[in-house]
């Protein structure tokens, strides 16, 4: 017969009650709550008659395990203790949902319905979840191992944003079947301590600033294209300095169209190029203006009257003057300063000769034809005898 214990029939003993192995001790009218000591290991989701019923979900349980069920339908467990004379929740489990709600665990975790807070925890598995907001969050410090993401083609991205969900994205990081790509935004620093290698792509800036590089230098592709500058050829206003040029095929200087004015060509040093030459404008040597391939020339324009002037300066050195003139007005032809010197075939350069006078008879036709053999020979224009 079972113990029936009621509010017309109380239970009053000082002795202890001994409730033997697989013996049920129900509470409530229908049996609603159940204890029992379950004697035999307990298959996991198997029934037990008026403990667990339906088609249970639970785990296994070994010999002599205590069971605690409400087999009352969408009936709850709830576990509370005194404080200072006061009930506090511990526990409480929804049969309905169903849902585990755990209060003050450890004297730090607080939960309702939907909240906890929560101290150190070390995850042994996977969280999975929908999305989620994270409040109030101080500083993360991962000390070991990595941020992973990892899904099906195309649908796998992990965004780090600042200001909140809708603020500012700074990283995003997508996974994709032809590789993982990350994007940076926003970025106002980055430091680098090693070199950085961004493959067969452009790197796009309104302004690039090379630390190696000195200014008002040309910049040109030194060696496996790093970009090098050199004292000898600067930029500086609008002048171009270069300490030498070498060119090759043809050289043109001012194209003549409209719009287009350059003032000259200026070189300190020597100038000398390979092959043809041509300039629509006036070109200043200091030292030397060579060419250095046969059968080529110095070229301009066909416009009739056009001319060039090969200027020097003069014995002293102070004034600048022109010593050739060439022109293609009617006939060509050249056009010497009055103090030019001139030498050919190796000849020393002399001045203009004196004028010889007309011959007046036989005897002064010698005289004067021996006269200008020696002017030619002066200039060099034929052999000394």
């Amino acid at each position: 017969m079972p113990l029936r214990v009621s509010a017309s029939s109380p239970l009053s003993s000082t002795a202890a009650i001994d409730i033997k192995d697989d013996i049920l001790f129900t509470i409530g009218d229908g049996g609603d709550q159940v204890l029992l000591n379950r004697s035999t290991t307990l298959t996991a989701d198997a029934e037990l008659a008026s403990v667990i019923v339906g088609t249970s979900v639970h785990p296994g349980a070994a010999a002599n395990s205590l069971v605690i069920s409400n087999v009352t339908t969408d009936g709850d467990i709830l576990i509370l203790a005194s404080d200072g004379g006061n009930s506090k929740a511990c526990l409480l489990f929804d049969s309905s949902a169903p849902n585990l709600y755990l209060y003050n665990v450890g004297g730090t975790w607080t939960a309702g319905a939907t909240t906890w807070t929560i101290p150190a925890v070390t995850l042994g598995g996977a969280v999975a979840g929908g999305d989620q907001s994270f409040t109030g969050v101080g500083d993360m410090t991962f000390t070991a191992g990595s941020i992973l993401v990892a899904a099906a083609a195309n649908t796998s991205t992990l965004l780090v944003k600042a200001g909140g969900i809708s603020g500012t994205t700074v990283m995003t990081v997508t996974s994709l079947d032809a590789g993982d790509t990350l994007g940076l935004a926003n970025v106002t620093s980055l430091v680098a301590t090693g070199n950085l290698d961004i493959g067969a792509f452009d790197l796009r800036a309104a302004t690039l600033t090379a630390d190696g590089l000195t200014a008002t230098r040309v910049v040109f592709a030194g060696a496996n294209g790093v970009l090098s500058d050199d004292s000898d050829m600067t930029f500086a206003t609008a002048t171009l300095t270069v300490t030498n040029i070498t060119v090759g095929t043809l050289v043109t200087i001012g194209s003549g169209s409209a719009g287009h004015s350059p003032t000259s060509l200026y070189c300190v040093g020597t100038a000398e190029f390979d092959d043809q030459v041509h300039f629509d404008y006036p070109v200043q040597c200091y030292n030397s203006f060579n060419i250095q391939t046969s059968n080529q020339g110095i070229y301009g324009n066909s416009t009739i009257n056009e001319y060039y002037h090969l200027y020097g300066y003069d014995t002293t050195a102070t004034a600048f003057q022109s010593v050739l003139k060439i022109t293609n007005a009617a006939v060509i032809k050249a056009q010497f300063a009055a103090d030019t010197l001139l030498g050919f075939f190796g000849a020393t350069e002399v001045a203009q000769q004196a004028h010889i006078a007309d011959a007046t008879d036989a005897t002064d036709v010698i005289t004067r034809a021996n006269a200008i053999l020696a002017v030619l020979e002066a200039f060099g224009l034929v052999a000394a005898s």
